[in-house]
């Protein structure tokens, strides 16, 4: 059974998030914790997918940034559209805030993937974190 959680300042929600972000970005990409967690988690909205209450997929907007970052889903749980839920999510919370954009920094092998769902990116805004290369993308929302 799967569920998704939702919320700001819930440590449950920031404890299981961490959690799959060690395993996808620190275990699986090789990215040093420490440019992980920025420790601002609390502050962030949070969203956490589980399937049989274990969580596989998460993602987080700042609100102080317009910035939504963080997705990851488990390897073995990919593929069955958690990241386009995670994403949904985040938006609609944005939206719900009154945001007039959000902003993404995505590795750059999915600038379509972001592309396909109204991102562009921003020029001259490509560089390099822990050997990954990413970018800058941003998505406007009609006011």
């Amino acid at each position: 059974m799967i569920t998704i959680q939702n919320g700001i300042g819930k440590p449950e929600l920031v404890k299981d998030s961490l959690w799959v972000r060690n395993l996808v970005f620190q275990q699986e990409q090789g990215i040093p914790f420490h440019l992980d967690d920025d420790g601002t988690d609390t502050n962030c909205f949070i969203v956490v997918i589980y399937d049989q209450e274990q969580p596989v997929g998460t993602g987080r907007l700042s609100l102080k940034e317009n910035q939504i970052a963080r997705i990851a889903v488990l390897p073995e749980h990919r593929g069955k559209g958690y990241s386009f839920q995670i994403l949904d999510l985040l938006e609609s919370y944005a939206q719900e805030q009154d945001l007039a954009f959000v902003k993404l920094t995505p590795h750059l092998d999915l600038l379509a993937y972001y592309g396909k769902r109204g991102y562009e990116e921003v020029a001259d805004s490509r560089f390099s974190v822990a050997g990954h290369d990413l970018t800058v993308m941003t998505k406007s929302f009609q006011q």
